[in-house]
């Protein structure tokens, strides 16, 4: 079978950051948003990946219930200011299967790679601060590390970097 990708520019209303799973007729369709669109391809690959990982681990096979769950849900953030649709979003993600995350960060790691992975993970903590907890368990499952310890590492490379940058003055590039 096939699986289609949706750009949905807004789509982050219905509390989807980046990319997700939505029911389109009677098939799952992969939607991605602004943000997923501005990602660097290689981190839009491993995104992908993680998504096709819930697919071929079948963790997307909803029954009624959770198909009204998820209208109900939907429902209730379309109708939610600002603070009330990060409250939802942060439930949904604290109360998320986190067994079939590990399964489908597995996969990416399998079909993109450790890094590629990990450099998504690192992208939603920023992004999604209400995400940390549940990111640093992945991020943890995966390296052995915290999230914090690996960010700390980066932060040190690029503050070396922009040390031993060499500094050019807009006078020099114009002749």
């Amino acid at each position: 079978r096939e699986l289609s990708i949706h750009y949905i520019p807004d789509i982050n209303k219905l509390g989807i950051a980046f990319i997700g799973f939505m029911k389109f007729r009677k098939d799952m369709v992969i939607v991605v948003d602004d943000n997923y669109m501005d990602t660097p391809a290689v981190l839009q690959e491993a995104m992908v990946a993680h998504e096709i990982g819930h697919y071929v681990n079948n963790h997307l096979n909803l029954g009624f219930k959770q198909l009204w769950d998820n209208c109900v849900f939907l429902g209730k953030l379309a109708c939610s200011s600002n603070e009330e649709k990060n409250l939802l979003i942060e439930h949904t993600l604290n109360t998320r299967n986190y067994d079939d995350e590990l399964v489908a960060d597995a996969y990416a790691v399998k079909r993109c790679g450790l890094e590629s992975t990990l450099a998504v993970l690192r992208m939603f903590g920023m992004c999604v601060p209400g995400s940390m907890p549940e990111i640093n368990a992945r991020y943890r499952a995966l390296t052995g590390v915290d999230i914090s310890a690996d960010m700390a590492i980066l932060r040190n490379k690029l503050t070396s970097l922009w040390s031993d940058a060499k500094v050019i003055s807009i006078e020099s590039l114009e002749e």
